[in-house]
């Protein structure tokens, strides 16, 4: 399970850095196609987690609803909904990486790239 988890937070950390061209500014579902994928298959992962408490259990459910709000086949995304996702979402993932058994070298790309996401969002008009 560690390492389907490893490689499901390494995808999320390899995909959720996807740039444009300088000056470049995409559209939410643009964000979205680009977030998405690597997302889910982290979410996924970290659902099949044994072990885990009740509220980390709790918390992943509603990050897994506002992920499911933006990535749902069709989904109209307006930047609402992303910056719901870095509030609320992100995070989770995030102290889900930190009480994980991965290396610390591990977990810091991801957390940087979580951190940069939530930054990406944020300056969404």
């Amino acid at each position: 399970m560690r390492k389907l988890l490893t490689s499901a937070l390494a995808t999320f950390a390899l995909l959720s850095g996807c740039a444009t061209a300088p000056g470049t500014l995409q559209t939410p579902a643009q964000i979205a196609a680009n977030f998405c994928p690597s997302a889910q298959i982290a979410l996924t992962s970290m659902q099949g987690l044994v072990g885990v408490s009740a509220s980390t259990t709790e918390n992943l459910a509603n990050a897994a609803r506002d992920i499911t709000v933006v990535c749902a086949m069709g989904a109209t995304v307006q930047s609402t909904d992303l910056k719901t996702l870095a509030l609320n979402a992100l995070p989770v993932l995030a102290t889900i990486v930190k009480a994980s058994t991965l290396a610390v070298d591990a977990q810091n790309p991801i957390l940087l790239d979580i951190g940069l996401a939530q930054i990406a969002i944020g300056i969404l008009p």
